[in-house]
């Protein structure tokens, strides 16, 4: 499995390991080309869910804003199913 999360994520000033290509700069200086945005405003919360691509692959990044807070789950490509799955079930206990 690759190691997704040890570089800095320029793209949201955060430590947060992602991806960073030393070689040739083909998406103009940003270490993971935003390849999808959804940016989701709810009362309290901004959501931001993005598609990324690196040198390494794609990835899910989801970033929660609220109240000058950041929290921030970047999900390996192959390992998104499997995540989404665990949602949608969360998903139908609340909705019991």
């Amino acid at each position: 499995m690759n190691n997704f999360f040890n570089d800095y994520d320029q793209d949201n000033n955060t430590t947060s390991n992602t991806f960073q290509n030393n070689s040739s700069s083909n998406n103009n200086g940003r270490y993971a080309e935003e390849i999808f945005s959804k940016k989701i405003e709810t009362r309290n919360r901004t959501y931001y869910i993005d598609v990324k691509q690196s040198v390494y692959g794609k990835f899910l990044k989801i970033v929660e804003k609220r109240k000058g807070k950041k929290n921030i789950i970047m999900i390996d490509s192959e390992n998104v199913d499997e995540v989404l799955a665990g949602i949608q079930e969360a998903k139908d206990v609340i909705q019991d």
